[in-house]
């Protein structure tokens, strides 16, 4: 997690360097990020980084964090799967291949670690509107479906890898089998049928 310097930055002075860090992971893979860069690209000295950050991975999983809070990633695949959004751009793609392409301790970290909770709220916001605009069905638990949703990724994330689906070009099809494996799995398992059609 950030710092407490970092936190007690504006919202906006936060904004604009996890803006600037999005556009970090899109251009350079985590691997090929040098604290030159990470601290060129956020015009921050070094100094000025380690006050707001541990290193380049609390970097990375707090941009996440703060990605999913404004990206509509959960929307996509529980509210509205069949929307088609059209291609991504190539910055989207690769911001995308850099966070399929993390080491595996920082997946674990994301997924299971002490960041855990903040990325599981991301898609317990969303079960929870549905639960409230009653469209879950009422046996579900829609904690227990946060922390399934939250892992179910992770285990996609390894899938990828481990049939080598992990480069640029297989951006689009990562996608589009997660997000038939979620529109099958989660919002026909989850939702009552007059809901999820």
């Amino acid at each position: 997690m950030p710092k407490n310097n970092f936190e007690l930055l504006s919202d906006e002075k936060k904004e604009a360097i996890f803006l600037l860090a999005k556009d970090l992971f899109s251009e350079y893979s985590f691997d090929e990020i040098s604290m030159e860069i990470l601290t060129d690209k956020l015009s921050l000295p070094s100094a000025t980084f380690y006050r707001y950050f541990k290193d380049k991975e609390d970097l990375f999983i707090s941009f996440l964090n703060w990605y999913g809070d404004y990206d509509e990633l959960s929307e996509d695949f529980i509210r509205n799967p069949k929307e088609e959004k059209g291609e991504r751009s190539l910055a989207d793609r690769r911001l995308i291949h850099t966070i399929r392409n993390a080491p595996e301790s920082t997946l674990l970290k994301l997924y299971f670690g002490k960041y855990k909770d903040a990325t599981k709220s991301v898609f317990l916001k969303e079960l929870l509107k549905l639960k409230y605009g009653g469209m879950l069905r009422e046996d579900i638990d829609p904690d227990l479906i946060a922390y399934m949703y939250g892992t179910t990724m992770y285990n996609l994330q390894l899938y990828f890898r481990e049939t080598g689906l992990n480069s640029l070009e297989d951006v689009e099809l990562c996608s589009e089998i997660a997000r038939n494996f979620y529109q099958s799995f989660f919002r026909y398992g989850i939702m009552k049928p007059d809901s999820a059609e």
